[in-house]
């Protein structure tokens, strides 16, 4: 995935999900890791949800980019956030100041995934919507319907996530993601974030261009919302390039590959 060749990487992966599965990953397992040391066992189905997030993050943004139906879904898969997700935006801003000082790894050390499950979740919901089977029968007011539903939704999630990693709304030249005396892992954090936050919001909002011009008569706010979306999908866009310009600057052309 991470050097563009995506039909080997949908090959893989297909067998990493039928893997993953096998071992019971897509089963949620309660414990209490945070108030204990975790037995061999506990070790084990750990990292092996770990697996899963990791398998069901990158499902969708193979399916995203190849437009194939996504292997691992909801229905499927209990989707429960693991016991120490929330510590996951916690930790990061120590990161390289825990790798200083530390000569051995902390045990309890949040696994660094990839991305935001909740927008895995996300984005899991856009494919079901918006390109699955049964969304290329809705009608364009339907269409819309559904485009403005997602909208705020993303916009929930986007308000959710804590102020020092919050995705901007749009990045321009003049705005810049990161603060100088912020650490890489906080900034590479904020920069997925926000690239994928645009990345989203593209998706969805450049999926009214299957609609009819007649799309929104008769029906209150539905015109504007055909409007507001061309306008949303070239502001994301535009952020998109914006924020690639000013982070290259910060990490390396490379790690954009």
């Amino acid at each position: 995935m991470f050097s563009g060749n995506w039909q080997d990487a949908a090959f893989f992966h297909s067998i990493a999900c039928r893997i993953v599965c096998s071992l019971k990953g897509h089963i949620y397992k309660p414990s209490n890791l945070l108030e204990r040391e975790m037995s061999r066992l506990e070790r084990e189905n750990h990292q092996t949800r770990t697996l899963f997030w990791l398998c069901y993050m990158h499902d969708k943004d193979i399916s995203f980019r190849t437009g194939n139906p996504p292997l691992l879904t909801e229905g499927y898969c209990d989707l429960t956030a693991s016991d120490d997700f929330l510590h996951y935006y916690t930790y990061l801003p120590a990161l390289d100041e825990f790798f200083e000082v530390n000569d051995k790894i902390d045990l309890q050390l949040t696994p660094h995934l990839p991305g935001d499950t909740r927008l895995s979740r996300l984005k899991e919901k856009v494919c079901r919507q918006l390109f699955s089977a049964q969304a290329l029968k809705y009608n364009d007011n339907q269409l819309l319907l559904h485009i403005r539903k997602l909208d705020d939704e993303i916009e929930c999630w986007r308000l959710s996530i804590p102020n020092s990693f919050r995705p901007a709304l749009f990045v321009s030249e003049n705005t810049s993601p990161n603060s100088p005396e912020e650490g890489i892992p906080h900034i590479i954090r904020c920069m997925s974030l926000q690239l994928e936050y645009h990345h989203l919001m593209t998706v969805i909002h450049t999926t009214v261009r299957k609609c009819t011009p007649e799309a929104a008569d008769g029906i209150e706010d539905l015109h504007a919302v055909v409007h507001s979306s061309f306008d949303l999908s070239l502001v994301a866009s535009r952020s998109t390039l914006s924020c690639l310009r000013v982070l290259v600057r910060t990490i390396a052309e490379q790690a954009f590959r």
